[in-house]
């Protein structure tokens, strides 16, 4: 944060390790407490040893950070690839010799990664459509819920192979009726927590990692249930960890001798016994990597308090990279993680030195800590898995879809059936087919299908015709290839715009602004969306009516009394994402939105909470007003973790003649003098007697919000009232 022009960046390099070793340290160490547990628990569900998956995260942390081009992403297994590791062991024989294989195939797919990043392709994630790509993740995540509810009934694994997802599903009620008493109360046990912390909102226990929690209960727990290692897959781990050392050396043993293959795992004789299998899954691991990795570096950026821009290129290289070593020596292909990447965030990560020693800390605990990992329940990874799956298939994403509109909802709902009745590939394949339907039915011709129509014009682009996920590449280029500092795009020849191309309008907007420059767009209000939600399809001559809700009614009411305007529409709420008080949440759009004066807003914010394993769905009013020559700072309220960090960074800006402003709140600032300055006595007193109030202001804008909930209209007025005062005082 900056209270000039200019915006602070931090440093890169070894630079950026000696300016934030401190807070890149700890956020590396509470992000490797989340990540121990589920790459134990990924590699597990994917068929692979245990430790592997700790293999991955290690790479993916100590070697992948030196060459990553997202500086705040997690490098490590991921939930969303569990269905295509499982498949693919499955698919070259199973076994040890299916786990070969697939390293062959995980080692070729990094290889192209790499070429995707040399030949700057990361692009080409724009052109598969948002409903496609959720889809592919709400039939991953009820694949994974599919195996691991049998798990945590304690059921013996070995009845689980070979099975489609639908069977799986369809013996639920047999597993339940013999269920393993004392697996079944570890797993529902840890299951409870998991579901207890998501729906927590008080900020210090958020604080907590989940998985932590779940590790605390279930080995003790483990042990006084009297659960052996004897019992292998009905307790702890299918097999010892053992020494890191002499895994690689030495092999496996799960259900049958592993081929030694010493220190390289990979088998690449797939090659010419399996050459359909083979290319299917080297296009799976490629190109869903690919995918899931740009999504969440893209995600990433949105939520970095510096508003740095990834070099997406550069970070599939480095992905494909540590694919490549983690295939050759048996471990699972990595993406950047978008839960481990939001609790980076959230816990205070600044450089990509936080991956670094996440995955550092990681090895230490291989190397010094495998007693107590051994002692991990596996009906405690099963319910980590499950709850994970659940998210990745929660209720609200198949509402979300419907929200955006009728034809998106049904390109989401083919891609996840055709998924879980064939595989990813053909699932995402089906999905886009049908999206490409919809936009020819909508009159797109059919000649303009791969290529957009506009023209520029003295800083004006004018666009003609319509405007898809197929050809909106071309536009993009323009984008980002334009030098000037003020752009504007007309509408005013357009006739449809679908909801992929709408949000990456409203992306591009958000990333202009950032960088200082202004991209406007005329006549799009000629363009009326299907749906309230800001980035639905747009069409010419559709009809959209606001239904009006109770809500709406009341602050209708209450604005006009006040002589304010007020919108119960919704809008994109772009200039809601560059607090870092919102730094744990996605700003999804804001609705009923009250104008206060010219330059101050009151709205509803629909947030999707994205730290721990826990989060979900949450509405926060918030305050937005126009400031100038301000410095930037962040006050929030402090809590026994800020103490703990700050005692151990000396963050923390306190004043000494205000002792009950300092114990209450946690104000930090790039500008700790101009901060000081701006603080003054009365500013202090006003904050002692409300209490209830966090503020950020960031050199554009102040935001003000009072706790993570939807205000009453009282509530509203006294946050205007106060927010007016803080200007105010001297």
């Amino acid at each position: 944060m900056s209270n000039t022009s200019k915006r602070f960046i931090p440093a890169d390099g070894l630079a950026g390790l000696k300016q934030n070793f401190s807070k890149d340290a700890l956020s590396g160490f509470l992000v490797f407490l989340l990540a121990l547990p589920l790459s134990l628990g990924i590699a597990k569900a994917s068929d692979f040893p245990a430790i592997f998956g700790l293999v991955t995260a290690i790479i993916g942390g100590v070697v992948v950070s030196f060459f990553m081009g997202a500086r705040l992403t997690i490098k490590g297994p991921a939930a969303g690839l569990i269905a295509i590791c499982g498949g693919a062991i499955a698919a070259f024989g199973g076994g040890d010799v299916g786990w070969h294989l697939a390293l062959g195939a995980i080692v070729v797919a990094g290889l192209i990664q790499v070429l995707f990043g040399v030949f700057k392709l990361g692009k080409l994630a724009d052109f598969f459509p948002g409903a496609a790509i959720h889809g592919m993740l709400a039939a991953i995540g009820i694949i994974i819920m599919a195996k691991q509810v049998h798990n945590i009934l304690g059921v013996d694994p070995s009845l689980l192979k070979g099975k489609e997802t639908f069977e799986l599903l369809a013996m639920i009620p047999g597993s339940i009726m013999h269920e393993n008493a004392h697996i079944t109360e570890i797993g529902m046990i840890c299951l409870v927590i998991l579901v207890g912390m998501s729906l927590v909102k008080h900020k210090r226990i958020k604080k907590i990692p989940a998985p932590l929690i779940v590790l605390a209960v279930a080995i003790p727990l483990g042990i006084v249930l009297h659960i052996s290692t004897e019992e292998g897959i009905k307790g702890f781990a299918d097999v010892k960890i053992g020494s890191i050392f002499e895994s690689f050396t030495a092999g496996f043993k799960m259900k049958g001798d592993f081929i030694s293959h010493g220190w390289l795992n990979a088998d690449f004789s797939g090659l010419s016994t399996h050459l359909g299998v083979f290319i299917q899954y080297v296009v799976l691991f490629s190109l869903i990597g690919t995918i899931e990795s740009l999504l969440t570096a893209k995600a990433i950026d949105g939520l970095d308090p510096f508003k740095r821009k990834s070099n997406f290129n550069k970070d599939v290289i480095a992905v494909g990279i540590g694919n490549t070593l983690s295939g050759l020596l048996g471990g699972l292909p990595m993406i950047s993680e978008v839960a481990r990447s939001s609790a980076n965030v959230s816990n205070g990560g600044v450089t990509r030195w936080s991956n670094f020693f996440h995955g550092l800390f990681l090895l230490l605990a291989v190397l010094v800590a495998v007693p107590v990992i051994e002692m991990i329940p596996n009906a405690a990874l099963a319910a980590m898995l499950t709850f994970v799956g659940f998210r990745l298939t929660h209720p609200r994403e198949y509402i979300h879809m419907w929200h955006i509109g009728k034809e998106q909802f049904a390109v989401f709902l083919v891609t996840v059936v055709l998924t879980l009745a064939t595989d990813l590939l053909i699932g995402v394949g089906g999905g886009i087919v049908l999206n490409m339907i919809f936009v020819l039915a909508r009159g797109h011709k059919f000649g303009n299908l791969f290529k957009a129509r506009f023209t520029e014009q003295n800083g004006t682009l004018f666009i003609k015709g319509e405007l898809s996920f197929t050809n909106y590449l071309g536009l993009k280029k323009k984008f980002q290839s334009y030098s000037g500092n003020a752009l504007t795009v007309d509408f005013q020849n357009a006739n449809y715009i679908d909801h992929n191309v709408m949000a990456h309008l409203l992306d591009t907007r958000e990333e202009w602004k950032f960088d200082g420059k202004e991209l406007t767009f005329l006549h799009l209000e000629q363009l009326v969306p299907v749906t309230e939600y800001p980035s639905s399809e747009r069409r010419r001559g559709g009809k959209f009516e606001v239904t009006l809700s109770k809500r709406d009614v009341e602050l209708n009411t209450f604005s006009a009394t006040h002589e304010w305007s007020y919108n119960p529409g919704s809008i994109a709420g772009e200039n809601f994402r560059n607090f870092g008080l919102l730094s744990n949440v996605t700003v999804d759009r804001a609705q009923n939105i009250i104008t206060v004066s010219n330059g101050t807003i009151v709205a509803d914010l629909r947030c999707e909470e994205r730290t721990n394993l826990g989060g979900g769905e949450l509405q926060v009013t918030a305050l937005l007003t126009e400031v100038k020559n301000l410095p930037s700072f962040r006050l929030s309220r402090a809590n026994v973790f800020d103490s703990i960090q700050n005692a151990m960074l000396h963050t923390d800006i306190n004043f000494e003649e205000h002792p009950a402003f300092s114990g209450h709140y946690k104000l930090l600032s790039d500008n700790p003098e101009g901060t000081r300055k701006f603080f003054t006595p009365e500013r202090l007193e006003l904050l002692e007697k409300e209490r209830s109030y966090e503020i950020e202001i960031n050199g554009q804008h102040m935001l003000v919000i009072s706790g993570r909930e939807v205000l009453t209209a009282n509530d509203i007025e006294a946050m205007v009232n106060f927010s007016q005062r803080f200007l105010k005082l001297s």
